[in-house]
């Protein structure tokens, strides 16, 4: 169920050009790969015979690789046959209604090591097939139909069935693996007329159009410092030995345009314009280093793609980019194996038994395990397709066990901020005081979000003077971490916060296909006080997705909060039916029925939202506060002494247990949670309360 719920915080990936464009459908023209052919004819070979550019074609006796010869399949309980009618590629299987119907594959998705095949539907929204074929050798074990999702329950109402948001084509797979896509998408009527200009990936899904790099060169006017082309052509770095030294020196100065090229589709992030221009910070907010796409150690664990895990390494923090390591149009490795690593790591200090301890196999036994086998783990995605890390480990070593954000990568240091949200303490406000200032868009990123857990007033004192920020990324994180004080504000503050959501509604727009675009809007819309229009979007986020469960447990609380319970509680109930092993879902039934004066029906539902996610300090608390009103005073406190022990100096525990040490008699036990609340909050009204309390008795 992990992957179901990663899948319902995914946002879908967007591809687009940086440089002198306009919007989307205007600018310079798109030509076509058969006009770049005309002039480059060899890298046109390259990029045909790999793997992005049979991404996506139309299914034809050429590009379709599975079995369509009238072949039976079962998967879930459902029946599905493949085979050809009329020239057609067709299967017969459960559509949405729960009914069989044929429906006509248009085209194929994948070559290597795995094919799907896209069906489109009447309202326009092509869909991904997730029963895919397996392009394997048969003695590889490939040769077969087999489904993406074997573990998983699934049926017509399940989140991942073929027809579903999760397996749409436009607003989750389109922009990258297609070449200058146009969703087209329309909110009114929840319809796509999608357009693209190849259905593959081809040269100017990269290059940018190229009208007008054909126009100067019919007319003999290309030159080298006017190509046409939006952005110039990118050298990475070379890199050499000097005398002494194990690993390789920079030559040149380093160049991102490697990054902003590749990495907004190789990589998991939102999309923040629809006309994006400068470098990717600029225009995409990436995933930062959390669970559960990454292990705690910040090495890959569900599909995050490559960007989040490559910016983490040392080697893009010394220039290291895409294009030392791979060719950009066949895709291949420049060197195979070890040799690869050795064009910048000296062979005799890092490719023998002193470097990594192992002792040479007997003959028989095969090569010794590679460079990549230690420092690139990979993890196997869509039951087939291995992907390596590319943080490039070292085995054993934890780069954000620390907690502390000095020496990190500056996604890595993002990443602690962020975390500090959660986790306030005088440590945490200082580091993140001491990092709003700092010259990497993504390091003030970070620290704003860990702002966003400070009380209002000291928020606002520290964010404000960002408000004007050069960074649209730094800006739309401000929206987010200010706009719950609009209402609190000055007439300057609020003039200001409200040109900034301007901005931000525009930003999340570019989302509205998606649940979590119109959750993001609902939650916009009722901070300035729209309550029809929030209440639009969480209906348009039902609509697109019906059993997305941050939207149905979101507007399960607005409902509560209009007094409407009766339909929270069927929106709570069919979250836990979709997903019983989420905390959250777990956690807001049980709140539900303490609000019903159900107390002791509550505790089972409070205690699984703990043991499903103990991390979260809002959920410990809630359940020794319901345990307490219950009775069950040791229960309580052993509860949040063991929270304590996980989550250091959170407020509203160590505050708990001083509170029930005085009413219940621990005093003695509690006096450390005590102290410790007046070094972190010397000044809060509520401790001193207490403090008050305890020096009386």
């Amino acid at each position: 169920m992990r992957s179901l719920i990663l899948a319902l915080f995914c946002t879908q990936l967007f591809l687009t050009f940086s440089g002198g464009a306009s919007a989307a459908g205007s600018g310079p023209d798109f030509v076509g790969a058969a006009v770049c052919r005309s002039c480059h004819q060899t890298q046109h070979d390259a990029w045909s015979g790999s793997d992005h550019f049979g991404a996506m074609q139309a299914a034809t006796r050429q590009s379709v690789l599975g079995d369509f010869s009238n072949v039976s399949v079962s998967f879930h309980d459902i029946d599905t046959r493949f085979f050809q009618q009329d020239g057609e590629y067709r299967v017969e299987t459960t559509g949405p209604d729960g009914e069989v119907h044929v429906y006509a594959i248009k085209y194929t998705f994948g070559v290597d090591p795995l094919q799907q095949y896209l069906i489109e539907l009447d309202d326009g929204h092509i869909q991904a097939f997730n029963i895919a074929w397996d392009t394997r050798k048969r003695s590889e074990g490939g040769q077969r139909w087999f489904h993406l999702r074997p573990d998983e329950d699934i049926s017509p109402s399940h989140p991942f069935f073929w027809t579903r948001h999760f397996q749409n084509w436009n607003s989750r797979c389109a922009d990258c693996h297609s070449t200058n896509v146009e969703k087209n998408y329309s909110e009114a009527d929840h319809r796509y007329r999608t357009s693209f200009s190849e259905p593959n990936v081809s040269c100017e899904a990269c290059h940018g159009p190229a009208g007008d790099h054909v126009t100067l060169a019919t007319s003999g006017q290309l030159s080298g410092s006017d190509t046409g082309f939006l952005r110039a052509k990118s050298s990475p770095m070379t890199w050499g030995f000097e005398q002494g030294k194990p690993i390789a020196v920079p030559q040149g100065e380093p160049d991102d345009r490697f990054v902003t090229t590749c990495g907004r589709c190789h990589s998991l992030r939102t999309r923040l314009t629809g006309d994006p221009q400068g470098p990717y910070h600029e225009n995409y907010a990436i995933g930062l280093i959390s669970e559960p796409g990454y292990f705690p150690d910040g090495q890959i664990r569900e599909e995050v793609f490559v960007l989040g895990s490559f910016l983490q390494s040392k080697m893009y923090q010394a220039g290291v980019t895409c294009g030392n390591c791979h060719e950009p149009h066949s895709l291949a490795l420049i060197e195979q194996g070890n040799q690869l690593c050795a064009r910048c790591h000296r062979p005799e200090t890092y490719d023998g038994t002193a470097h990594h301890g192992l002792a040479e196999p007997a003959a028989d036994v095969g090569p010794a395990p590679g460079c990549i086998d230690c420092h690139m783990p990979p993890r196997t995605y869509m039951q087939l397709d291995a992907r390596r890390d590319h943080s490039f480990v070292v085995p054993g070593r934890d780069p954000v066990a620390s907690r502390d954000p000095e020496g990190l990568a500056p996604i890595l240091k993002a990443s602690v901020l962020a975390d500090l949200a959660s986790r306030p303490s005088p440590d945490a406000l200082a580091m993140i005081q001491s990092h709003l200032g700092s010259d990497d868009p993504l390091i003030r990123r970070g620290a704003v979000v860990g702002a966003a857990g400070l009380p209002p007033p000291l928020r606002w004192q520290l964010l404000s003077p960002l408000l004007d920020d050069p960074s649209r990324l730094v800006r739309l994180e401000l929206a987010a971490a200010l706009l719950d004080l609009l209402n609190q504000l000055p007439d300057e503050g609020r003039a200001r916060l409200l040109a900034l959501a301007q901005e931000y509604e525009r930003s999340l727009k570019e989302n509205q296909d998606t649940p979590a675009g119109q959750l993001s809007l609902a939650g916009l819309f009722l901070q300035l006080g729209k309550s029809a229009e929030a209440e639009a979007a969480y209906q348009r986020a039902l609509q697109i997705e019906p059993d997305f469960v941050p939207a149905l447990l979101n507007v399960a609380d607005y409902y509560r909060s209009g007094g409407r319970d009766r339909e929270a509680a069927s929106l709570l109930e069919r979250a836990l039916e979709v997903a019983p092993d989420s905390a959250a879902a777990q956690h807001s039934y049980g709140l539900y029925l303490i609000r019903q004066r159900q107390y002791a029906q509550s505790l089972p539902y409070l205690k699984a939202s703990v043991s499903l996610d103990d991390d979260n300090p809002r959920f410990a608390y809630v359940l020794a506060v319901a345990l307490e009103n219950q009775g069950q005073i040791a229960a309580a406190i052993e509860l949040l002494v063991a929270a304590n022990r996980r989550i250091p100096d959170d407020f509203e525990l160590l505050y708990t247990l001083a509170l029930f040490g005085e009413k219940h008699g621990y005093r003695d036990q509690a006096e450390p949670y005590m102290k410790r609340l007046q070094e972190l909050a010397p000044g809060s009204p509520e401790v001193q309360h207490l403090w008050r309390q305890y020096q009386r008795h």
